[in-house]
């Protein structure tokens, strides 16, 4: 994570390329999930967005606080259903 800093993205695969031991660190897999954490987060505001307008600051930080990622997933199935902001962030 920290040869991230200072290696450009194009060089860290050839970089890591046959070395397991990044895959297997709890450092990366948090890494990896505050990266669908916050992914998923920007595609429901986008999503949201389109389908109910902009969200309220109330709407929008407490999307921003849910950090279960399958509690995210199914509220990007929810999204196809629910009629507001309200109603899709009542996805338990």
């Amino acid at each position: 994570i920290l040869t991230g800093l200072r290696v450009s993205k194009g060089d860290l695969s050839s970089i890591y390329k046959g070395v397991g031991l990044m895959k297997e660190s709890t450092a990366f897999d948090e890494a990896i999930e505050e990266g669908s954490i916050s992914t998923s987060h920007r595609l429901l505001l986008r999503q949201g967005r389109k389908r109910f307008g902009p969200p309220d600051g109330a709407a929008e930080a407490e999307l921003r606080a849910i950090k279960d990622i399958e509690r995210l997933e199914r509220m990007a199935d929810a999204i196809l259903t629910a009629k507001s902001w309200r109603e899709l962030l009542a996805t338990p």
